[in-house]
């Protein structure tokens, strides 16, 4: 999404949330890729925006448990993936 395109949605009511900065699988990062991937999709997200980064939809639903640890502690609270109840809030 443009810087435009995300502020107008947000603005619009729509909640915008993360699905990585370069939609590589979290499953083939390094621990150091993966916070980074974390951290920079969500601050730009929430400059973009105004609004709290909290969701995740992981590309491709691919991710490990270093991944949901990680993004706990970033702020993340919702994690997406391919399988049945890994939602964690």
């Amino acid at each position: 999404l443009s810087t435009n395109s995300s502020y107008l949605k947000a603005e619009a009511g729509m909640h915008i949330q993360c699905h990585g900065q370069t939609h590589r699988f979290f499953d083939d990062l390094t621990e150091q890729e993966s916070s980074l991937e974390f951290s920079t999709a969500q601050k730009r997200l929430q400059e973009q925006t105004g609004q709290p980064v909290y969701a995740i939809s992981f590309p491709g639903g691919r991710y490990t448990k270093r991944d949901i640890r990680i993004g706990k502690s970033l702020g993340y609270t919702t994690f997406y993936t391919r399988h049945w109840h890994a939602q964690s809030r």
